[in-house]
């Protein structure tokens, strides 16, 4: 959320924006005020932006922090007919110390889908699976990201699913 403060004595325009609070004279032109005002608020609503839209992941550095490990991060459904099954799974185990907690499985777009993926925590040792849906009714190559987020050692770990639809009636 935005938050914007603008004050105006004798001879300053106070400027605030979340932490910051920029001081800028006041001159003879009124439009003059204006078009620094836009300006600047412009570049810090342009800042705020950009820094919201970069994803940071940190690190668990817990010892005994889960660590999800998959069979295969990379699933190729090769050459599928149109509007075939498109399911797959991917397998995973905990080789961590405590409890695994999947707290999200993100895609790239609408085309493909988490059907289903552990909400329990899973213990130390024990295995899971991730179903994702890719919609076959799309003919062309294709390759989509996967990821999925938890409590493990690395918080953040990208899947991909990868083939090519055949067009349909082609291969009936």
């Amino acid at each position: 959320m935005v938050q914007c403060q603008l004050k105006s004595t004798k001879n300053l325009v106070k400027i605030g924006f979340r932490h910051v609070v920029i001081d800028m004279p006041i001159f003879l032109n009124q439009s003059s005020i204006m078009k620094k005002i836009i300006t600047v608020l412009a570049i810090l609503l342009s800042v705020n932006f950009s820094l919201n839209a970069q994803e940071i992941t940190v690190p668990n550095l817990d010892p005994d922090a889960p660590e999800i490990k998959f069979e295969s991060e990379v699933i190729d459904y090769g050459e599928i007919e149109y509007a075939s099954n498109g399911e797959r799974v991917f397998k995973f185990k905990n080789n961590g110390k405590s409890a695994l907690i999947i707290t999200a499985v993100n895609v790239e777009c609408g085309c493909t889908t988490p059907k289903s993926w552990p909400k329990e925590p899973i213990g130390p040792g024990k295995t899971g699976e991730i179903v994702i849906s890719y919609d076959t009714k799309r003919p062309n190559p294709f390759e989509k990201r996967i990821t999925v987020i938890s409590n493990s050692k690395n918080p953040s770990t990208v899947l991909k699913i990868k083939g090519k639809v055949k067009p349909a009636g082609v291969g009936r």
